[in-house]
């Protein structure tokens, strides 16, 4: 997972770069992420703080720049959806548009729609979670930091060679080829438990 705040000087590469993230086999989430208690404007439009949405499409259609959100539903069946403009009930909506998103109205369904420029305004997090299909060639290396390994980070130059290396090869004259290098931690079976004591 990585994270970018929606919010920024440039709305435009953000707006483009998801996108291309939703065409690219990409999971989007987002949040409102805050300290304290509920902000009485955020839960007045609809939008939940410290909690998570996910993003299900999203386009411009007639210069808008429209997103589809969805939030899990309460044990009840119902759900607290954004209530702002190109809601369910939003009076932005024409029938062109309607017919051409095929907009369902059903009211607490989990789902809604919002324009860009609130979604930035009303969100601080945003969540891309890269999904690798077939096409992709996957390696695991299991290692670890231990004494006389762990040198540290990029500004120690001297003890940093010691850290754990690898050599990656690509064939010569082999196509551009794009690598993704995640590094992850087990967690230990006591901190799943919810003990607490991963933190």
């Amino acid at each position: 997972k990585e994270w970018v705040p929606p919010k920024g000087s440039e709305p435009d590469r953000l707006w483009g770069e998801m996108l291309e993230k939703l065409q690219t086999s990409h999971v989007i989430g987002c949040s409102n992420n805050t300290k304290g208690q509920d902000r009485p404007q955020t839960r007045k439009k609809g939008i939940l703080l410290n909690r998570s949405y996910a993003m299900v499409t999203g386009g411009e259609f007639e210069d808008y720049r429209l997103m589809k959100l969805r939030i899990p539903l309460e044990p009840d069946g119902e759900a607290t959806e954004w209530n702002g403009k190109w809601s369910d009930n939003s009076s932005a909506w024409t029938n062109r548009l309607r017919q051409m998103l095929s907009f369902s109205s059903e009211a607490n369904d989990g789902t809604f729609w919002m324009a860009f420029d609130d979604f930035c305004s009303w969100f601080n997090v945003l969540f891309v979670c890269r999904r690798a299909d077939d096409r992709w060639t996957r390696m695991t290396v299991r290692s670890r930091w231990g004494d006389g390994t762990a040198g540290g980070c990029c500004p120690n130059y001297t003890s940093w060679r010691t850290n754990p290396q690898w050599l990656l090869k690509l064939r010569p004259g082999a196509e551009p080829t794009r690598l993704v290098i995640t590094l992850t931690l087990p967690v230990p079976p006591t901190a799943r438990a919810g003990d607490g004591s991963d933190k």
